[in-house]
């Protein structure tokens, strides 16, 4: 008897160390996967997923997504949703060109591209004069966005006072669709002429691309002002074929 309940003991003991060990290889394997993501992705725990149907079209799909931790998989936090992409399409930001196959475009400035690739979602912005440390309630000549190449205050929001009065800009405040909005934390180089002032903002209407911003409906850009600003999310934009190329980086389809 003594013998029986000592094989028995031994077997379970075996099971779980090899339950154990198996957890070890999934954790393994998760943090290695974490690590092989793109940096802006590795730490983050909520994403908004923007895809198109091909690298051409103005009409995407948004969903956004949550984990708990940085191995944990994707879960869905809302469902579905039209967007609008550049007028031309998305083009592969800074950054992430050694994703793009041959023929796709490479974003430059004035190409009416989204980026393609991954970002952090910044400062939320609007005409209203929300309270929190890191909302830009727009003003005239406060707040432009610096899109000329000659200055090294490229994709930068300034004071028009900052920038210089020859300096080219969009004057935010003066901009319909900028009622709403959120910086993409866009990586440039001006230089490389590779794209500036890009944001999530509320669109013209379901049909109308932008200038290679992101476009909704103005409650769905609120939303995501509470839910993914400030620095609480990253933004993906790609084309649905793309997805494959980051992998287990991001939700399955």
């Amino acid at each position: 008897m003594t013998t029986s309940r000592f094989k028995s003991g031994a077997m379970a003991l075996s099971g779980l160390l090899a339950v154990s060990a198996l957890l070890t290889f999934h954790l393994s394997k998760a943090q290695a996967v974490a690590r092989s993501c793109p940096v802006v992705l590795q730490d983050a725990k909520r994403l908004v997923l923007v895809t198109a149907g091909t690298i051409d079209s103005k009409h995407g799909i948004l969903q956004t997504f949550e984990r708990d931790t940085p191995q944990s998989p994707w879960q869905a936090a809302s469902g579905p949703q039209p967007a609008m992409l550049g007028d031309q399409g998305i083009a592969w930001a800074q950054g992430y060109q050694s994703y793009a196959q041959p023929g796709e475009p490479i974003q430059v400035e004035g190409d009416n591209r989204s980026p393609a690739g991954v970002f952090p979602l910044g400062q939320t912005f609007g005409f209203d004069h929300a309270g929190t440390p890191l909302h830009i309630s727009l003003e005239n000549n406060r707040h432009i966005c610096v899109d000329d190449l000659a200055s090294p205050l490229y994709n930068r929001i300034v004071s028009r006072e900052v920038a210089g009065p020859g300096t080219h800009a969009e004057e935010m405040r003066s901009i319909a669709t900028y009622r709403r909005g959120i910086v993409i934390d866009l990586p440039t180089n001006r230089e490389s002429r590779t794209g500036s002032c890009i944001f999530l903002h509320v669109w013209n209407n379901e049909g109308t691309g932008t200038a290679g911003c992101i476009g909704l409906p103005e409650n769905s850009v609120e939303e995501l002002q509470d839910w993914g600003g400030g620095g609480q999310a990253v933004i993906a934009i790609l084309p649905g074929l793309a997805r494959e190329r980051l992998g287990p980086c991001l939700p399955p389809v």
